[in-house]
Parts: structure tokens; C-alpha cells; sequence
């Protein structure tokens, strides 16, 4: 299958991160499926990573945090949760950026 370098990707949905694991996945998005599980959204695309993985952390996270498309994942996610209702805008936003930073770090200790 072909995928877009501005599409964004999905996983099966993990403990760790369950305040932005969603029920469903919009069309387009591309990945793991397995509902019972439900699915973590990448807080970024492809394209977003290979435009500013260049960037310090902190004007990286700001860049992904302040684009339309995080907005959209945002409101996405919390009208889509597993639990509906067991999280607010404000958590889910700060559990993104946690995991935007998180990888955002691997990726770069791979490159070292």
C-alpha cells in the first residue's frame, strides 16, 4: 500500500498512553488495526517530522503543537475515547506532547 509522506499513522492502542488511545481512526490514517484494543494516533506526519526533526525540541514540539492537524487530533481524540469522557482537552493535549518529546528523543538517539 502506498502511504503519503503527510499522512499520519496509528498503532494499536498502549497502557501507557490510554488517555489518547481512541475508539476509532479517521479514513486516510493508515496502520495497526485492532478495535477491542482501540488505537494511539501519531501526533505527527511524516511529512511534519521530515520538515522540522532539524528543529531543538522545545521550537519542535511548539511547531507540531500550534499546526491545524494537532488540533484536529486533539478534537478527534476526545470526541473518540474508549471511555467517553474519562479525559479532558487539557489531558489529552499534555499526554501528546509527552509522547511528541518521547519520540521525538528516540528518533534522535537513533540518528547519534
Amino acid at each position: 500500500m502506498f502511504v503519503s509522506s503527510s499522512m499520519r499513522r496509528c498503532i494499536i492502542g498502549l497502557a501507557e498512553y490510554d488517555t489518547i488511545c481512541t475508539a476509532s481512526v479517521p479514513f486516510g490514517i493508515d496502520g495497526e488495526y485492532y478495535p477491542s484494543i482501540g488505537y494511539l494516533i501519531a501526533p505527527f506526519t511524516i511529512e511534519q517530522w521530515e520538515n522540522n526533526k532539524h528543529l531543538p525540541i522545545d521550537e519542535f514540539e511548539k511547531t507540531i503543537r500550534e499546526s491545524k492537524e494537532f488540533q484536529n487530533l486533539i478534537n478527534h481524540t476526545f470526541e473518540n475515547q474508549i471511555k467517553r469522557g474519562s479525559h479532558s482537552k487539557e489531558d489529552i493535549r499534555g499526554t501528546y506532547i509527552d509522547l511528541i518529546r518521547e519520540l521525538y528523543d528516540v528518533a534522535n538517539e537513533n540518528v547519534k
